[in-house]
C-alpha cells in the first residue's frame, strides 16, 4: 500500500474500527502478518496487518498461530479499546491508539 492508499483505507474504515475491543492477537502462518480479533458493536472483525505491505479487514484463509511476537503484542493490547487509528505524519505507518 502506498501512503495515499493507506490514508484512503483509514478514512473509509475508521468508523468500523474505532470503539472496537481487541479480543486476541495471532500471527498468520507463512507471513510476517498479524490478525487482531476485534469485538465491535456489529460483531467480530479481523483486522489483518502485515508490516510494509497492507492493512485490511478480512477473514484470514491461512492458519493462525501463536508465536512469541504475537504473545508479546497480545499481552500489551488484549482487552483494550481502539480509541483512534491514523497515519503517523506523512509516513506509511499506522498508529492505533488504545484505551
Amino acid at each position: 500500500m502506498s501512503f495515499f492508499d493507506l490514508v484512503a483505507w483509514i478514512s473509509e474504515n475508521r468508523g468500523q474500527i474505532e470503539g472496537c475491543w481487541v479480543d486476541n492477537v495471532y500471527a498468520i502462518s507463512g507471513t510476517e502478518g498479524f490478525d487482531l480479533k476485534l469485538r465491535c458493536r456489529d460483531g467480530i472483525k479481523d483486522l489483518v496487518l502485515e508490516p510494509g505491505k497492507y492493512v485490511v479487514i478480512a477473514k484470514v484463509s491461512r492458519p493462525l498461530v501463536t508465536d512469541s511476537k504475537a504473545q508479546q503484542i497480545r499481552t500489551l493490547v488484549r482487552d483494550k479499546a481502539i480509541k483512534s487509528i491514523e497515519t503517523l505524519g506523512n509516513e506509511r505507518i499506522v498508529k492505533i491508539a488504545l484505551n
